[in-house]
Parts: structure tokens; sequence; C-alpha cells
């Protein structure tokens, strides 16, 4: 029988953080070029502010990762780490830990999804003692990162494409599966797991959730 299936959203799903924070971290370590970071968070405030769509937000995702050109992808490990251990880590909601734990002791396959750095959430993947993430595919070639990202970007209807990739090669089963994330933009998510969870939820998609019976949850008390 194929193995049941939990996905988990990261940011302000399972740890409070968003991706302005790990850039932060690496823009203080010396490792971005700051006028080129402040150029992409300029234009994701220009666009939130006239109306941003999913495609504008998974664009300017993938333009920030540019970023990391040339950078040694040792080096970048190693300060992910550094993020994890001393920032990340208290910031993780001791709630959504135990709901994972509760999943898997059920024989579920939890899957984190995130659009956050990779390094970053990889260090998360092992702390909780998972399998699988779904995240940016960062190149690198010959030990060196060359800012190009290879897949899709993990937002908005992305993320139930790059899920059904993955069913579809690991054959995990969407009978009796879960979504546990706090995004409007996670509507396609939501619609194709059996049981969604709408968590720390923006007021637009508690009204939506409550319009379809959905679960909600506040995991960040």
């Amino acid at each position: 029988m194929n193995k049941k299936i939990v996905i988990f959203d990261v940011g302000r799903t399972l740890v409070k953080i968003t991706h302005k924070d790990v850039m932060r971290f690496f823009l203080e370590k010396g490792k971005i070029n700051i006028f080129f970071l402040y150029v992409i968070y300029f234009l994701f405030f220009i666009h939130k502010i006239i109306g941003i769509n999913e495609k504008t937000v998974c664009h300017l995702t993938r333009m920030s990762y540019r970023v990391f050109r040339g950078q040694d992808a040792r080096e970048i490990d190693k300060i992910s780490k550094d993020f994890f251990n001393f920032y990340l880590k208290s910031k993780i909601y001791s709630k959504s830990v135990e709901i994972i734990k509760k999943h898997i002791s059920d024989g579920y396959e939890v899957i984190l999804i995130s659009a956050l750095f990779p390094g970053v959430i990889n260090h998360l993947k092992r702390y909780l003692n998972l399998n699988f993430i779904i995240v940016p595919n960062l190149e690198i070639i010959n030990g060196k990162y060359t800012g190009r990202v290879l897949n899709l970007i993990p937002y908005g209807f992305n993320k139930a494409m790059l899920v059904r990739e993955l069913i579809g090669k690991e054959s995990f089963s969407l009978d009796g599966s879960y979504a546990y994330s706090d995004r409007f933009s996670d509507l396609a998510l939501f619609e194709l797991v059996d049981k969604p969870v709408i968590v720390n939820s923006e007021p637009k998609l508690r009204i939506e959730a409550n319009k379809r019976s959905w679960k909600l949850m506040d995991l960040s008390i």
C-alpha cells in the first residue's frame, strides 16, 4: 500500500520566519550584495502595493537567489547551519512539531514545502528526522552556486504541481492526505489533499476556510 502524506508549509506555519529573515542573515555574514538584495525587496514592496500575483512572486523569488552567484556551496551551508542553530531553532512552533511527530507515529510521510533558502530547510529536515522536502533547487557547478534555480519556485499553484511530481516519483498516496499552511495562495494545495488544515491564517484565508468547512488551527500560541 502506498504511504499517505502530510504536506507542511514552513514559514509562519512551522517556524516564525520569512524569506527576508534568512536573506538578512546572509547579508550580515557578507555573503550577498546589499544593493541587489534591496532592489529585490523594493520590487516586492511595489508589487505588494499595486497587487502582486503568483507569477510575479515566483519571478522575484527566483531573482533573489541570484545573489548567491559565485558563492562557495560549503561556506553557504555552514552559514545555513548557523542560521538554523542560532536563530531558526528558537522560532519553531512547538505545537507544529507535536503534530508532525503524531503524523509520523501514525505512519504518514511528512514533507516540508517552502520557497525559503534550501540549505536552511535541509537543516530543519534533519532536525525533525524527515525524509523529504520540496524547495528551490539551486544549481551548483564546481562547488559554487550559479544563481540559477532549476525547478519551479514552491509558491502558489506551483506547490500543488511539485507535490504531484513527488507523489509520482515516490508512489505516495493522496488518500487521507493532509496539508498545513497559512497562505491564501496555497488554495490549490489545500484542494489537492483530503484534509486541509489552515494554520495561523490570514483573514482572507480564514473566510475561505469557513466557507469550505476546513479545519482552522492556531499553532503560534
